[in-house]
């Protein structure tokens, strides 16, 4: 050996160990908190306190989180501002989560689904249909995305497509009243239509029954 490699020995060789240990430590610390941080602000948001519940999640580093994290994080705080009433800034939270596309299909469905329920909120109907049938896409099975769909078919003056989506979210999820809520509005606003489609007054009839003997069972 020379003296020039003489020179380049390490003279701790276990530093490069301790040092791997002590990062993964710290990473470790760093996941523990973050959980811990949306555990409080999950919790805030569970007992209404959303104020609170949005504070925690400041506290939350989103560098550190993977890309599926990142859209939790984003739906999160979409979900937080939506409870303040300040659907603006819900949709600027949902709109950065969308290009992270995750793989958790809940996760996915909802945020499609709340971003066509903001859109709906503001009138911006064609928008909200298309975000509400990606929901579906992502999850045929949840009754929700039906129920905003029909909103935003309704707004577009698609009578019964829209009063189609309600009677399916109805079916679907009869412990939700919204959608028979919907339902019963637009035909009081376009009464023709029960005139024009003489069997929608029975249709109409049996989803009363199932949301009524629902919220008996409850």
């Amino acid at each position: 050996m020379t003296k020039n490699e003489r020179m380049q020995v390490d003279p701790f060789p276990e530093s490069a160990n301790i040092e791997a240990r002590l990062l993964a430590m710290l990473s470790d610390c760093e996941r523990a908190l973050a959980e811990a941080l949306m555990d409080l602000s999950h919790f805030y948001q569970s007992v209404g306190n959303p104020k609170k519940a949005s504070a925690y999640l400041e506290y939350v580093m989103p560098p550190t989180m993977d890309l599926e994290q990142r859209a939790r994080h984003y739906l999160q705080k979409g979900q937080l501002m939506e409870q303040q009433n300040n659907y603006r800034m819900a949709m600027a939270f949902y709109a950065q989560a969308l290009p992270l596309e995750p793989t958790d299909s809940r996760v996915w469905y909802l945020i499609n689904n709340n971003l066509g329920y903001c859109l709906n909120h503001f009138q911006e109907y064609i928008r909200a249909e298309e975000y509400c049938r990606s929901a579906i896409r992502v999850d045929p099975s949840r009754h929700n995305a039906y129920k905003n769909l029909g909103i935003s078919l309704e707004g577009q003056g698609h009578f019964l497509d829209a009063i189609a989506s309600y009677i399916q979210a109805i079916e679907m999820r009869p412990q939700d009243p919204r959608a028979l809520l919907c339902l019963e509005e637009v035909l009081k606003r376009q009464p023709f239509l029960l005139i024009e489609n003489p069997d929608l007054s029975e249709i109409v009839a049996k989803c009363q029954e199932a949301v009524l003997a629902a919220k008996k069972q409850e």
